[in-house]
């Protein structure tokens, strides 16, 4: 949270604030967060691991690709 915050005060001309590891947060915490962020005006930008997407709000990834569903099969790149 204090990270957060501090970043946010640093460039705050730069309204996007991108947290990764998102999910090492409590639920409340990222609450929070988002809510402290969203009410200064920014644009939150969150990194999740996980194997599906949670709504609609989410763009899974695997290997730079955007998919649909997460398989352990490996995927070509190009």
């Amino acid at each position: 949270m204090i990270v957060a915050r501090f970043h946010s005060s640093l460039s705050p001309e730069l309204k996007v604030r991108f947290i990764d590891d998102f999910e090492l947060f409590d639920e409340e915490n990222q609450q929070k967060m988002i809510d402290n962020l969203l009410a200064a005006g920014f644009q939150v930008i969150t990194a999740e691991v996980g194997n599906k997407a949670i709504n609609k709000n989410t763009i899974l990834l695997r290997e730079c690709k955007i998919v649909k569903n997460y398989s352990k099969k490996k995927q070509e790149l190009f």
